[in-house]
């Protein structure tokens, strides 16, 4: 299944890394006290997962990308007894507002 959410005043991300017995699955948000989604100076953060239980157990595909540019990215298959895949990468603002307009111009 494929959960993705687009909400003002989530609360901030966590830190904690994913796993099977975590609950429901993390958010994207867009967040800032009073202030409209479409307003450039507002904190942007986006978590995408998606994720099944399986043949090969727990297998996903996570990204986050947070307010300060920082990417990160984790892929799980139990595929061949393959092992996780984690990278992190920064990038730049102008990435992070071409990401916003794309999700913002899908709703």
């Amino acid at each position: 299944s494929s959960r993705f959410w687009l909400e003002p005043g989530a609360p901030p991300p966590t830190r904690r890394a994913p796993s099977a017995d975590s609950g429901p699955p993390p958010r994207a948000s867009s967040r800032a006290a009073g202030k409209m989604p479409a307003e450039e100076d507002e904190e942007f953060y986006v978590r995408y997962y998606v994720g099944h239980k399986g043949k090969f157990g727990h297998e996903f595909l996570e990204f986050e990308f947070r307010p300060d540019g920082r990417l990160r990215y984790a892929n799980n298959s139990n595929y061949k007894n393959d092992v996780m895949i984690r990278k992190e990468s920064y990038v730049t603002q102008a990435v992070m507002r071409e990401l916003r307009k794309t999700i913002e111009d899908s709703e």
